[in-house]
């Protein structure tokens, strides 16, 4: 919170060789980016070598919230991200939105899925629970809440 850097979101993106960070501090113009990190050579070292940076993507979310929580869903081919406050001063409720990894950062908020006020989302990812395809975010509290796969609303 004093000029530091918070990285919160981190998923591996298969499909391009890329570590996805994703951002709560610093925010660029209020808004949260995500850097694209590509391993050049999958079957090569984890080294400075063998990573190239790529240009920062910066997220269209509005009201100066921070990337908590980033996740591929590998079914749907695109990323889910939720954003929160991106400073503990800052009272910003927590928003799910989709991302279909376009450069320009144009995310698609999902609408009316709400999180318990004393919810802090810390972690997401795709899942199964009982054969059901989910979503599932997690708490540092130890709370959790499932949004099953065939929810409209990630339609």
């Amino acid at each position: 919170e004093d000029g530091g850097i918070n990285v919160e979101g981190l998923c591996w993106y298969a499909k391009k060789n890329l570590l996805m960070m994703g951002f709560r501090t610093p925010l660029i113009k209020g808004r949260p980016f995500i850097l694209p990190i590509r391993l050049k050579k999958p079957s090569g070292n984890w080294s400075l070598n063998n990573l190239e940076i790529l240009p920062l993507i910066i997220l269209a979310v509005e009201n100066e919230q921070g990337i908590r929580t980033l996740s591929y869903d590998s079914k749907r081919r695109e990323f889910f991200v939720v954003v929160g406050n991106a400073t503990s001063s800052s009272k910003a409720p927590f928003h799910l939105y989709s991302w279909n990894g376009n450069l320009k950062g144009s995310v698609r908020h999902i609408d009316n899925v709400l999180f318990h006020r004393k919810m802090k989302v810390e972690g997401m990812t795709y899942g199964t629970v009982k054969g059901r395809g989910a979503l599932i975010f997690v708490d540092d509290g130890g709370g959790y809440q499932i949004l099953w796969d065939d929810d409209p609303r990630l339609s």
